[in-house]
């Protein structure tokens, strides 16, 4: 890779690039970290890296620290949670109930855990029983809203 192009313009080197920060920031904090998941390599490959390669090894450095499994998620990913901060500041939230907002939020963290409500639960920092009750509130106010419509 040249001085010039950044991981932004060579996406092919991202993945070797990638490993090699892996390998480095595993050593350096003493992670047995086996590699990436599927979907943390495809976030990785598809962002828009503007800075140069050290963008990407601070994103791994702090993925590395801050990975809770002996794999990187994407949700380790901190351009993760900075596009998703981006996305949140775009949306115009004066006219919506914080209801609407919550059951969004929920919703949205339990697809993004891919169904795992624990997992879900985790993310959002409420127990399970309480994602449970929320899902089944959610639920019967969709079976309301459908009633009442016939």
């Amino acid at each position: 890779m040249s001085k010039n192009a950044g991981p932004g313009q060579r996406k092919e080197d991202i993945p070797a690039l990638a490993q090699h920060f892996l390998t480095l920031f595993s050593e350096k904090n003493r992670r047995k970290m086996k590699g990436f998941s599927p979907d943390a390599m495809d976030a990785m490959i598809r962002y828009d890296w503007e800075g140069n390669v050290r963008e990407l090894s601070n994103c791994l450095e702090r993925a590395v620290v801050l990975a809770r499994t002996d794999y990187v998620c994407k949700e380790d990913l901190s351009f993760i949670k900075t596009e998703a901060y981006q996305q949140s500041q775009d949306l115009d939230l004066s006219n919506i109930r914080l209801s609407k907002i919550e059951e969004h939020a929920i919703c949205s963290t339990l697809e993004a855990a891919q169904g795992n409500k624990s997992e879900a639960a985790r993310r959002l920092g409420i127990t399970r029983k309480t994602l449970l009750k929320k899902l089944k509130t959610y639920q019967e106010s969709k079976s309301d809203d459908n009633t009442g419509s016939n």
